[in-house]
This record gives structure tokens, C-alpha cells and sequence, in this order.
């Protein structure tokens, strides 16, 4: 076992390096016997890395790269402000070198095909216009012609010449409008796949969407079948009380911006912060029971009423409604997201209340 001390700084430190005389990954056996390489400490990083495996082994959970991320999340918050800064650095530059690029290059290939569409459908609408143009100006050429004519065989011969240039202008023209749908269908195609493979929501910067938050629960569900931890979905949006007091469409649209803001900056890197439609947010708390879910409520509302929103020259105290649920294997994602909503209208309905729990989620918790 390592064993883990606070320092001044409250960092983590090691005392004793593991496995005794036996060389550790990267050292050799003449390095390990030396007394003083004993007494030197290993990085930081390596210390808390150490300290986060091995809470998962003692609350017997799988280290995968997944969970050793949410772990990684929830000890970090226990440390120093200086050590979390060093971290952010690190992840920062990791972030920034190890973005996706197989989406990020098949994102490019799409989007590029899409604009060789619209500059094709732009050339060919200036093609339209240069025929429609054509088309005026033999018009007012042959009106022109008839004015000075009285010979009907004339004005037949003028007549049956304009007729033959608008046939062949238009004929043309039919042709590119033809291409022109066309061009129009392949660039939607490629617009609508691009939106189907988008996971952020489009209305608020930041956040999940809808779609991203259903799959994120249904893995969650799966992954608790199988390891059988605890963990839980939020809900929350506008207090009615409040949205009564501000009345406009655009002062509510403006709270409920305010509200999912405070909602990313109370979140962990490791939560799923999603909008679920209609100003209602949703929160995946993974390992997160009940009680923890509701401090994290707590926290969140308290942001919330202590922020001020200014609208139609009055200052409004901002008042949530949160509905919570845990994930269980037993139900289905609809199910859970029904139970969670249910429970978001409970809070509506009781003008004392903030916080309303999904029906049977509480006692099965304290059990």
C-alpha cells in the first residue's frame, strides 16, 4: 500500500516508494538498491495518480479509462489551487494536441463538398439570371421592331422570331433549374448529416444536446447493470414563480441563458451538461448517489438566487425547479427521463418547494 501525506502546499507526497527492493517501471535494479533514490520523491502528478487508483481499488471500481477520469474529476477538487492550476496546464496542452482529428477531418471533407454544391448552385443561378436578362432584352428589342411595322406579315415574321428566341432561352433555362434542384438536394444531404452527427445543442453555447443526453444515459444505464454504482440525472429550468414575474418572451429567454451558464460553471469536467429542450437542463452525475446529487443542487441553487438579473429596469431574483432521479438498469432511458420530469412538475406545483425527488428514488437510496 502507498502511503499519502498533505504538505504545506497540500499536495500530495509518497513516503515510501511500493514493492520494496524491487526496481520500479523505468529504473534498474542498481537504482532501486541505492538508499538515497528511496528517500527522492516522484512528481506530484505521479503521486496523485497513485492516490486515485488506488480509492477506485478500495471502493472496488473498474479502471477503466472512463471511470479513472471521473475519479481523476472528484479528487482533484480536494487539492490545492496551485496544484489544480499545474493540472489544468497539462490539460490544457494535452487538449490542444489531441483534439479529434478523424472528425474533425471527415467535418472538413463534408463541409467542403457542401460549398463545391453552393458556389455550383451560385454559377448556375447567375447562368438563370444572364438567360432571364437575354430574355428581356429581346422582348423590348422585337417590341421596338413592332412599333415601326404595320405589315401584318412583318409583325407575324417579328412575332414567330421572338417566339423561337424564348424557346431557346427558356429551353436552356429549364435545364439549369433542373441542375440547379438538384445541386440544392446534395447540399441538404450533406447539411442534414452534419446536423444529425452534431451533439451540441444549437440554442445554448456550451451545452449537450437533447439527442447527446439520451445516448449518455443509456450508456450509463448499461454501465450500472454491469458494475452496479450509483448515479444520477438532474433537471432544471426557470421556476414558474419567476417566468410569471418577468412575462416577455425575450427577458425569459434571457434568465434561462443566465441559468444554463451557472449550470456549466457549477458542473465537473466529467459531467454531461445537456439542454433537453423547452429551457429545461439536464445534468448526468456519474457515481453520484442521491444525497451527494442533491448537494450538487444545493450548490447550483444557490448560484442561482444569488445572481442578479436586471430586466425592464427591475432587479429579479431568479428561482429554479429541480427534479432528480437516479439512473437504475431497472427502467428504461424513457422511463427515467419521465420519472425526473414528473418530478420537475412536483416542484412547480408547490410554491415552497425547489427540489422534488423521482417517486421511490429517495427510500431506495437511504436503503
Amino acid at each position: 500500500m502507498i502511503n499519502f501525506k498533505q504538505d504545506d502546499n497540500g499536495l500530495i507526497d509518497v513516503t515510501k516508494k511500493p514493492g520494496g527492493d524491487k526496481p520500479l517501471f523505468g529504473e534498474t535494479q542498481e537504482s532501486t538498491s541505492n538508499d538515497g533514490a528511496l528517500d527522492e520523491p516522484i512528481t506530484e502528478v505521479e503521486n496523485f495518480a497513485k492516490m486515485i487508483l488506488d480509492r477506485m481499488r478500495e471502493e472496488n471500481i473498474p479502471p477503466t479509462p472512463n471511470n479513472y477520469q471521473l475519479y481523476f474529476d472528484r479528487l482533484l477538487d480536494e487539492q490545492s489551487k496551485d496544484f489544480k492550476k499545474h493540472i489544468f496546464e497539462i490539460m490544457e496542452l494535452e487538449e490542444a494536441s489531441s483534439s479529434s482529428e478523424e472528425q474533425l477531418y471527415q467535418l472538413e471533407t463534408k463541409l467542403k463538398e457542401d460549398i463545391g454544391y453552393i458556389k455550383k448552385m451560385l454559377s448556375t443561378i447567375s447562368t438563370v439570371y444572364n438567360n432571364f436578362s437575354k430574355m428581356l432584352t429581346i422582348s423590348k428589342k422585337r417590341e421596338k421592331e413592332l412599333d415601326s411595322i404595320s405589315n401584318p406579315l412583318a409583325i407575324q415574321n417579328i412575332a414567330n422570331s421572338l417566339h423561337k428566341d424564348l424557346s431557346t432561352v427558356l429551353g436552356m433555362s429549364k435545364k439549369q433549374l433542373l441542375e440547379l434542384k438538384q445541386l440544392y438536394a446534395k447540399s441538404n444531404t450533406i447539411i442534414q448529416e452534419i446536423s444529425a452527427g452534431s451533439i451540441f445543442d444549437q440554442e445554448f453555447s456550451g451545452l449537450y444536446n437533447q439527442k447527446y443526453l439520451i445516448s449518455q444515459i443509456d450508456k450509463e444505464t448499461k454501465a450500472i447493470s454491469q458494475f452496479n454504482h450509483n448515479s444520477t440525472i438532474v433537471f432544471a429550468k426557470l421556476s414558474s414563480k419567476v417566468t410569471k414575474e418577468i412575462v416577455s418572451k425575450k427577458g425569459i429567454l434571457l434568465a434561462t441563458r443566465t441559468v444554463a451558464k451557472l449550470f456549466l460553471k457549477t458542473s465537473r469536467r466529467s459531467d454531461v451538461i445537456a439542454h433537453y429542450g423547452d429551457g429545461i437542463f439536464a445534468m448526468v452525475l456519474k457515481y453520484t448517489d442521491i444525497e451527494n446529487a442533491k448537494r450538487a443542487t444545493n450548490r447550483l441553487e444557490d448560484l442561482v438566487t444569488a445572481a442578479h438579473f436586471f430586466f425592464d429596469d427591475k432587479d429579479i431574483e431568479l428561482g429554479i425547479s429541480i427534479g432528480v432521479a437516479k439512473i437504475l438498469p431497472i427502467r428504461t432511458t424513457d422511463d427515467t427521463v419521465k420519472c425526473v420530469l414528473t418530478a420537475l412538475k412536483q416542484v412547480d406545483a408547490n410554491p415552497n418547494a425547489y427540489l422534488a425527488v423521482c417517486a421511490g428514488d429517495e427510500n431506495e437510496s437511504e436503503e
